[in-house]
């Protein structure tokens, strides 16, 4: 179990689950508002209490693999499914200081 502190024992306390994604964007260098997989884009993001979390996100429309097995996927439909897809798992910290929750990557599909 991670060692959590009271407070930010806390703060755990009202992350802890699962929860469907809202919205995922980014702020370009000129202010502007980019969604990299759509303003569309659904996910979930998973914390447990003994401090691991993963994160899925991924765009709402896409296109089927002609084949259902994906290790046959052809080398388009790879390469379109990549940029369709961002995963990744590991551990989770609080700062309080910051009010924010730190992801510590252990693995991501990139």
């Amino acid at each position: 179990m991670a060692a959590f502190t009271n407070e930010e024992k806390k703060v755990v306390d009202l992350i802890l689950g699962a929860w469907n994604l809202v919205e995922w964007s980014e702020r370009k260098n000129n202010g502007e508002k980019d969604f990299p997989l759509g303003a569309d884009a659904v996910g979930q993001i998973i914390y447990t209490e003994t401090g691991r979390m993963s994160a899925q996100l991924v765009q709402k429309r896409r296109e089927k693999f002609v084949s259902e097995d994906w290790r046959s996927a052809s080398s388009v439909e790879a390469a379109r499914a990549w940029k369709e897809y961002f995963g990744y798992f590991g551990t989770f910290s609080i700062d309080l200081v910051k009010h924010a929750v730190i992801h510590q990557i252990g693995r991501a599909h990139v």
